[in-house]
């Protein structure tokens, strides 16, 4: 398994919201607060900011692999130390969530 990195997708990351496990609304935009991966989610309604949860992996939409343009699909993989990441199975590739998202 490949792990992709590019540093130019944190100077353009992707914007990414859920919904808000406090108020419901899907206000709550990722983002990196700490190296390593670590996401949480801030809600821009009533300001919760919680840690992101492996639950809440099924609530992303796929994303276009850079190698292939097929859809890389939201999983958490063990290979990176349990970190959210998008998977292409037809390169056998990964991205982790935390490199396409702000800081």
């Amino acid at each position: 398994m490949n792990r992709l990195s590019d540093k130019r997708w944190k100077s353009n990351p992707i914007r990414v919201s859920i919904p808000c496990r406090k108020c419901g609304e899907k206000s709550a935009e990722l983002y990196q607060y700490a190296k390593g991966g670590f996401i949480k989610a801030k809600c821009s309604v009533c300001g919760a900011d919680n840690l992101f949860s492996k639950d809440e992996l099924k609530l992303l939409t796929p994303y276009p692999c850079p190698k292939c343009n097929r859809e890389m699909e939201p999983e958490q993989l063990e290979e990176d130390y349990n970190n959210a990441c998008y998977y292409c199975k037809n390169c056998d590739s990964y991205i982790r969530l935390a490199d396409l998202i702000p800081d």
